[in-house]
């Protein structure tokens, strides 16, 4: 633990286990995100950073608490580990979460000058390192707004949550839909039920159900990506491990649900979605092309599926990062997230200069949309190097 400094206490973790109950009885008091939730936080770990020696990925594991109380007040999910030439601490993510954020509780201060007292005692607990990159937080979390934001060094990220809400029934939300997407909608509906002797919709109730649509996303985002020459995270052995252990322990829960569309018995749609109430967020899709291009196979699914999670309850869905015209006719709207970057040694400074150009970059459009991918691109190919 390091000394009390002002206010606050931090004290850093080098071990999930010995830090998943501090973040879950956290979280029962205020509330998760779904990236949040202790189910993908301990498959994330067991994965990207297990507990053995030599792993190139070490946790780095922080709790802020009152010195006072002895009451944690933000714990904060980050890594250590080895970006090219240099050491870097970053939230846990590889390019698998779309939103990184700490756990608040309601001591967690909401001005920028206590912000930036706990953002201190968080630099002073931190292992040496060459650079800090915590990406894509959002502005507020629950009720609370983020202090990393407040502390006065976040600036906006290139990337945006994409958020929709279905509050008052799933008629409604279709009535505000465009006119011309319920048409397609309906469309895809009646093309699908007639594509095959039996076409149904369904989730996976367990593991086994659940892996079999996970092979098929697989496979369909595979090839996709082949045809255009782009190499992916999800060919890298330990991501590949992360979403089939994901499957193989949260099938079946109320914390990942896997959503399949299926033609006499064959799937030829499937989607991955990670869910805490009352939100949901679409993390992975796939679908056949060929002859069946013409049914619109991916808004159908995503339709049949956010449907069938509002009947459960869930009444905010987020489309993930990126730009996609799909996700402006579902009437999601981009919500900006923030990025809190330092660098902590000379050796960072080239990487910065590419940081910040890429940051100027979101101010213009076209540059942004490309920024984006380009960036996206990047992280996935030096992970799944």
């Amino acid at each position: 633990m390091s000394p009390a400094n002002g206010r606050f206490q931090a004290r850093v973790y080098s071990s999930w286990a010995d830090f998943e109950p501090l973040w879950s009885e956290l979280l029962r008091g205020n509330g998760a995100l779904p990236f949040q939730n202790p189910h993908w936080m301990k498959t994330w770990f067991d994965c990207f950073a297990p507990a053995t020696s030599g792993t190139k990925v070490q946790p780095v594991l922080v709790a802020i608490s009152e010195p006072s109380s002895g009451r944690n007040v933000m714990l904060l999910p980050l890594v250590h580990s080895r970006s090219g030439m240099l050491d870097q601490i970053t939230f846990a993510d590889f390019s698998v979460t779309d939103c990184n954020a700490p756990v608040l509780s309601d001591g967690v201060p909401q001005d920028p000058e206590g912000s930036a007292e706990l953002w201190a005692c968080v630099l002073a607990a931190l292992p040496r390192a060459d650079r800090m990159n915590l990406d894509k937080m959002p502005r507020t979390v629950g009720d609370l707004v983020n202090p990393l934001v407040l502390a006065g060094e976040a600036k906006p990220c290139i990337y945006s949550q994409n958020l929709t809400g279905v509050t008052n029934g799933w008629p409604a939300y279709l009535a505000s839909l465009d006119r011309h997407h319920r048409k397609e909608l309906g469309r895809s509906l009646r093309l699908f039920e007639a594509a095959g002797k039996d076409a149904k919709f369904r989730f996976a109730s367990d593991s086994w159900q659940g892996h079999a649509i996970l092979d098929f996303i697989d496979a369909a985002q595979r090839e996709r990506l082949n045809s255009r020459g782009v190499r992916h995270v999800f060919a890298d052995a330990a991501h590949s491990r992360f979403y089939r252990d994901l499957v193989t322990s949260g099938t079946g829960g109320d914390t990942l649900f896997i959503s399949a569309l299926e033609l006499d018995g064959g799937i030829v749609a499937g989607l991955m979605v990670l869910a805490a109430h009352p939100r949901a967020v679409l993390i992975r899709i796939a679908n056949t092309g060929g002859d069946l291009a013409r049914i619109g196979l991916g808004r159908l699914i995503i339709e049949r599926t956010l449907n069938a999670l509002n009947a459960r309850g869930f009444t905010e869905f987020d489309f993930s990062i990126g730009d996609g015209d799909h996700k402006r006719r579902f009437a999601a709207r981009p919500r900006p997230l923030w990025t809190l970057q330092r660098r902590l040694s000379w050796r960072a400074i080239p990487a910065g200069m590419g940081d910040d150009a890429i940051r100027f970059a979101k101010g213009v459009p076209a540059l942004r949309r490309l920024a984006a991918r380009v960036k996206l691109l990047g992280q996935r190919w030096k992970t799944a190097r």
